[in-house]
């Protein structure tokens, strides 16, 4: 896995300083592509570094729908605030929306939108 990531960090070029925190989501998931594209075989619990109820958690409709509401009522897709990546990117227990779904949601919450993004960005090219 860490040559994988080190091979993708070598590939996915993207400067931190300039962007917001919808950048570095969109980021994140072409990584994760690359991950996806290089471990075909590995598990997205594996690669996204979660269980398979949270991986469940990040997947339904609902809680999409949650996440989604949450960053546009707190103005934080183009934030620039470096907290959000301790909070929704960072590897850790949970994502951090300080609410009472914590402890439910993956950490690397952002991660998963952003290859989410990138999947259906390549969906749509495709078509």
């Amino acid at each position: 896995m860490e040559t994988v990531r080190s091979i993708a960090s070598k590939n996915v070029f993207y400067n931190p300083d300039t962007g917001d925190f919808l950048d570095e989501m969109i980021y994140q998931g072409k990584f994760m592509l690359v991950v996806d594209v290089l471990l075909p075989d590995s598990s997205d619990e594996e690669k996204m570094g979660c269980t398979s109820k949270q991986l469940h958690w990040s997947r339904s409709i609902g809680n999409k729908g949650y996440v989604w509401t949450y960053l546009i009522d707190n103005q934080l897709l183009f934030s620039k605030k470096k907290k959000l990546y301790e909070r929704f990117i960072a590897p850790g227990p949970f994502s951090k929306f300080y609410t009472e779904i914590n402890r439910s949601s993956p950490g690397r919450l952002g991660v998963c939108l952003g290859r989410l993004a990138n999947y259906a960005f390549l969906l749509a090219r495709a078509s």
